[in-house]
C-alpha cells in the first residue's frame, strides 16, 4: 500500500515524492500556485521500472537553475533508485504538464522499460504504458493475432516508442514503425539496433503509410484516444492489408473507426479488452480484422 494513499503506484515513486516534498523549499523552490502564478515548482513526474526511477521536475520560467540542481541532488541522494533527474521549463497556462524546454540536472536523461524479454530507454516526455506486465501481454496478443512470422510484412502506425513494432520483429516480422513524435522514433531505432531486430522507424504522419510502407501484410494501428483521423481511416483502406490489429483506448473512436472499416471490407473476428489500469473505468481493447475476400 502506497503511504501517498494510493494503492497501485510502485513505492520507489512515493520515496521521490516524499523526498521532494521534503525538500524543494530549504533548496529555493517555493510551490507554484497556479491561480496567482507565483512560485517554482509546478509538478513532479516520476517513472520508474519497478525499482529504480526517472524523476522531472517541471517549473515556472522564473525558478533558478542552480536551485533545482540543489533539489535533484538531495533527492539522488535520499533515493539512491533515482538514476537522473530532468529539469523542465513550463510556462503554459493550460493543462499541459510539460514544456519543450529540458535540460538533464543530474545523471542520467533516460531509463530503460522492460517488454517481456525486450527493454526500451524512455525519457520522461516519452509515452510507454505504465503497467509493463500488462502491456507485454497486449503486445504478444496482437503478434499472435497477426501471426508475425519471417516473411511477414507488417506495417505499425502511432508505433510510439516502438512496443508492438519490436514484439512483431522479434518474432521475425520485417516492420516499419511510424509515429510524428521524433524522440519517440530515435527510441526505437536504438532498440532496433541493441536487440538486432528488422524494425525500420519513420518520423511521419500516420496519413501517409501508403507512401512509407508499401505492400504490407499487416497493419497495427494504436492512435490515441481521438482514434484514425479521416486521412488515415481512407490511407488504410488504400493499403488494404491482409489482417488489421486495432489497439485502442476509447471504445466509441473504436466503434466509429471499425465501422469505416465494415465499409471498406474488413470484418471484425473479435475483440478482446485488456485491463490495464485496474480499479479505473480504462480498458484497452484489441480488434481483430481481417479483409473479406467476398
Amino acid at each position: 500500500m502506497s503511504t501517498l494513499g494510493c494503492a497501485v503506484v510502485e513505492p520507489v515513486v512515493d520515496r521521490v515524492a516524499r523526498a521532494v516534498a521534503a525538500d524543494h523549499a530549504a533548496c529555493g523552490l517555493a510551490a507554484f500556485d497556479e491561480r496567482t502564478r507565483a512560485g517554482h515548482l509546478r509538478y513532479l513526474l516520476v517513472r520508474s521500472d519497478g525499482e529504480r526511477a526517472l524523476a522531472g521536475i517541471v517549473t515556472a520560467p522564473s525558478a533558478p537553475a542552480a536551485a533545482v540542481d540543489r533539489l535533484a541532488e538531495r533527492l539522488r541522494a535520499r533515493v539512491p533508485a533515482v538514476v537522473g533527474v530532468v529539469h523542465v521549463v513550463n510556462d503554459a497556462t493550460g493543462g499541459a504538464l510539460l514544456g519543450p524546454r529540458r535540460r538533464i540536472a543530474s545523471g542520467a536523461a533516460v531509463i530503460r522499460e522492460a517488454l517481456g524479454d525486450l527493454d526500451v530507454e524512455v525519457g520522461i516526455g516519452s509515452f510507454f504504458q505504465v503497467n509493463r506486465d500488462q502491456a507485454a501481454r497486449l503486445y504478444a496478443a496482437v503478434a499472435d493475432a497477426v501471426q508475425a512470422a519471417p516473411g511477414v510484412r507488417a506495417v505499425d502506425v502511432y508505433c510510439g516508442v516502438g512496443g508492438i513494432a519490436l514484439t512483431l520483429a522479434a518474432r521475425g516480422a520485417d516492420v516499419l514503425g511510424i509515429e510524428r513524435d521524433a524522440d519517440a522514433v530515435a527510441t526505437a531505432r536504438a532498440a532496433a539496433r541493441r536487440h538486432g531486430l528488422r524494425a525500420r522507424f519513420e518520423a511521419a504522419d500516420a496519413a501517409r503509410l501508403v507512401d512509407l510502407a508499401g505492400a504490407v501484410d499487416v497493419a497495427v494501428v494504436n492512435p490515441p484516444r481521438k482514434g484514425l483521423d479521416v486521412p488515415t481511416r481512407a490511407a488504410l483502406a488504400r493499403l488494404a492489408p491482409a489482417r488489421i490489429a486495432y489497439v485502442s483506448c476509447h471504445p466509441d473512436s473504436l466503434a466509429r473507426d471499425l465501422g469505416d472499416l465494415r465499409g471498406a471490407g474488413y470484418r471484425v473476428e473479435r475483440a478482446v479488452p485488456f485491463d490495464l489500469m485496474p480499479g479505473t473505468a480504462q480498458v484497452e481493447t484489441v480488434a481483430i480484422l481481417r479483409r473479406d475476400s467476398r
